[in-house]
């Protein structure tokens, strides 16, 4: 039977309860799964379209992860509904998974930090986030549909454009995204989950350097993507990589001196000395605009000096 999603056409994301799920639909829910449908057979989409009807959706909380009350179930959903107001989802790119019996799924990736946090607050701390295009058969529920299971772009160079996420094309902020807005959304990703989720995070970043080598935005996206990974592998305890991430990093952005004086702590902290002092002075160095504030300064300074009398 069909699970019948509505559409919506107020808002560019509605939430609402479906067979004791709590999904999000939408324009906006909408034209990325329109984007990406093209690269799924008929053959794997009507499946979904018999189960859900013809709209996409979200899954936030799966059956089970919600609560049994009628009072909580509304207070639930009006924090969903908030959530869908005040904040909004980016589509990474085109993901499939399968399993030994050789039965598939295909899908939207995600990147919403926010809703996320909300998941793992309300009991679904696993929730990948995406929207399901078309499957054989049935659907696949115990699986991952995270950043790993990105499919790799089209080799040919037609299909390869089409594969390219929209808000990749150009430096405008639009409903879709933008390069900056990514930026921030994988920033926030970062900062507010733990270890187990940067490995996935990481394989999001490789993603977003490949749309970069296509797309060529800005030295300063690129300066941002290198930064950022730079901290994931910092969290993730391979300091040599977070180095090589960090030079990545400012050959696109020479006037980083934040990036520098914390990749010299780095360095102090793995016992490279030498090494540190090289990326702290490069610091100091920075004038103008990116320099250091005076605290930071400081404390620069201060790293300097600890480094010199081990050497």
């Amino acid at each position: 039977s069909s699970l019948a999603f509505g559409r919506s056409v107020n808002a560019p994301m509605e939430a609402s309860l479906a067979r004791g799920t709590l999904v999000v639909t939408g324009p906006a829910v909408e034209a990325v799964a329109q984007r990406y449908a093209r690269f799924v057979s008929d053959e794997r989409r009507e499946p979904r379209v018999q189960r859900d009807g013809a709209a996409f959706h979200i899954t936030l909380l799966p059956k089970g992860a919600l609560p049994s009350g009628a009072t909580e179930r509304e207070a639930l959903l009006d924090e969903a509904r908030e959530l869908c107001r005040a904040s909004r989802f980016v589509a990474i790119g085109l993901g499939s998974q399968g399993t030994r019996g050789k039965l598939s799924c295909s899908f939207v990736i995600l990147l919403w930090p926010a809703a996320t946090a909300f998941c793992r607050e309300h009991g679904a701390p696993g929730q990948d986030l995406h929207i399901t295009l078309g499957f054989d058969r049935h659907d696949l529920h115990d699986v991952r549909k995270g950043p790993r299971q990105l499919e790799p772009l089209p080799a040919a160079p037609a299909d390869r454009a089409a594969a390219l996420p929209d808000w990749a094309a150009g430096d405008e902020d639009r409903l879709e995204g933008s390069w900056p807005s990514v930026c921030a959304l994988l920033n926030d990703a970062i900062a507010s989950t733990g270890r187990d989720a940067h490995d996935e995070q990481l394989a999001l970043s490789d993603r977003l350097l490949v749309y970069a080598d296509a797309l060529t935005p800005p030295a300063a996206i690129r300066a941002r993507l290198h930064a950022l990974r730079f901290q994931l592998f910092c969290k993730l305890g391979r300091e040599r990589e977070a180095l090589e991430e960090a030079e990545r990093a400012v050959q696109q952005a020479p006037h980083d001196a934040k990036l520098m004086a914390r990749a010299g702590s780095v360095c102090k902290r793995s016992g490279d000395l030498q090494a540190a002092v090289a990326w702290l002075r490069r610091a100091q160095a920075v004038q103008g605009d990116g320099g250091l504030a005076r605290e930071d300064a400081e404390r620069v300074e201060t790293l300097i000096v600890q480094c010199e009398r081990k050497l």
